[in-house]
């Protein structure tokens, strides 16, 4: 394996600077109606519940003679630097990332034969595997932007060029931020960026949890939309737009059940951004399958009601904990009969129950609210 450059992994390396010192924040999620349907195992779950987490400072490291291939790997003469990386992020040690570090010395090893550009300009790094996904996108990476950009004023910021197009709205984000597009320096994945000077930013995100400073910065982008009247609606049920990722078999027979309920059924992923954030901003109920449908929830308001459709072999806290951050209540329906098996199995496709759905629409309106202790 290739020498690892990581602060995560005991390494002191490039100029440190502190950009936001420790800070602590209370969680307390609020449990709504945890229902599972009847037609499989019911695996049992656990949630966090209330406490205090203490989040670390938040630092950058400026490094000299960087390069950066595929967008978002950076190597120099001294090693690779995983830093950024989603991978490294989750391994509890350093063998936990043998396998994205062989995928990140192919890179490196392909990068020898690669056009390459060279930028004076000192450039904050961002990107990696997870950032072509809304929700990583979102949570994970559009908070360090934001906080190193406003920090570090004379910096670029590097975007992988498909922000600018077919992925718009993940470009449309950081202009809502009010980022000077001139500091964007968009990447082509198959050209070596030769860096004077390159920027390691730590995530804010910790114990798998997102940082106070993030909840500002969403809500300040929201704070700065023009307010759109006519569109919105109180209920609202999202429409998936990622073909071949957890469809619902019978989704027709749920959009009617759920539409006979007051809901409102919206394709949200396809709309512009700012209208994802006015519909977030308005609903009071929304009813999703469990998945990066549901990451806009931090655009959202604490009477918001999320109620997650889940496949019983499908857990992530993710999405469970940006409803606890915001103040949201979490309700779920655990569907258990798995239709289509995909590798990996979170992909299938499944049935939901539509007496279990009419169900737990009725106990998720009731005024019934379990807060746990």
């Amino acid at each position: 394996m290739s020498s690892v450059i990581s602060a995560k992994f005991g390494a002191d390396y490039g100029l440190k600077v502190v950009l936001t010192p420790p800070t602590s924040a209370e969680r307390r999620p609020r449990l709504g109606i945890l229902m599972p349907d009847g037609l499989g195992p019911h695996r049992s779950r656990r949630y966090p519940s209330q406490r205090v987490i203490e989040f670390p400072e938040i630092c950058a490291r400026i490094v000299r003679d960087v390069s950066v291939f595929k967008s978002y790997v950076p190597f120099g003469p001294e090693g690779i630097y995983m830093d950024n990386s989603m991978y490294s992020y989750v391994a509890n040690n350093i063998s936990g990332i043998a396998g994205i570090v062989k995928e990140y010395e192919a890179a490196v090893q392909a990068a020898a034969t690669a056009e390459d550009v060279v930028v004076k300009e000192s450039v904050i790094l961002t990107s990696n595997e997870g950032s072509g996904t809304w929700g990583h996108w979102v949570a994970h990476n559009f908070p360090k932007i934001v906080l190193a950009a406003r920090l570090l004023p004379d910096s670029k910021i590097a975007v992988p060029a498909g922000y600018a197009n077919a992925r718009s709205n993940f470009g449309a984000l950081l202009a809502m931020s009010g980022l000077n597009p001139n500091r964007i320096l968009y990447t082509n994945d198959k050209i070596v960026y030769r860096l004077d000077e390159a920027i390691f930013v730590d995530f804010l995100y910790h114990e798998k949890s997102i940082h106070p400073l993030s909840l500002d910065i969403f809500g300040e982008v929201a704070s700065h939309l023009e307010e759109q009247t006519g569109n919105t609606t109180r209920k609202m049920y999202l429409s998936r737009t990622t073909p071949g990722k957890r469809e619902i078999v019978n989704a027709d027979q749920v959009g009617d059940i759920l539409h006979g309920s007051g809901f409102r059924s919206v394709t949200l992923g396809a709309e512009p951004l700012a209208t994802q954030v006015a519909y977030w901003q308005e609903a009071t109920m929304v009813c999703s399958v469990l998945g990066s449908d549901l990451t806009n929830i931090l655009f959202g308001n604490e009477n918001c009601s999320v109620m997650a459709i889940t496949p019983d072999w499908f857990f992530d806290i993710f999405f469970f904990d940006l409803a606890a951050a915001k103040g949201m209540v979490w309700n779920e329906l655990y569907c258990g009969k798995m239709v289509q098996e995909k590798v990996p199995s979170h992909l299938s496709s499944f049935i939901v129950q539509e007496d279990a759905l009419r169900n737990f629409i009725a106990a998720c309106e009731a005024p019934i609210l379990k807060e746990t202790s």
